[in-house]
């Protein structure tokens, strides 16, 4: 079976999905670390929104509070991809390992 990755992150599972793109359960094996990535949809080629999304993430990145969770990474070359860091028994408070 291959193993699907988006630039260094592992995809373990699809979370979710909505009409701005997917949300998978990933891990990053450089900091050994599980992290949420937001796909956003190909059917999003407004350039005004994409841009608007780009100059927010030093101000998202910043943000420190126990109820947001914490933009890790971004990628934007082939397509917009947000990493985010959680506690993932937080967030999804049935999973018990």
């Amino acid at each position: 079976m291959t193993e699907l990755t988006i630039d260094r992150y592992q995809i373990k599972r699809l979370i979710g999905q909505g009409a701005s793109g997917k949300v998978y359960l990933g891990f990053d094996p450089k900091i050994r670390r599980e992290v949420a990535i937001k796909v956003i949809s190909t059917s999003v080629k407004d350039q005004d929104i994409i841009s608007a999304l780009k100059r927010s993430f030093a101000r998202i990145a910043a943000l420190r509070h126990p109820n947001i969770v914490e933009l890790y990474d971004y990628s934007g070359e082939n397509r917009l991809i947000f990493i985010w860091s959680w506690n993932i028994s937080r967030v999804i408070p049935w999973r018990t390992d």
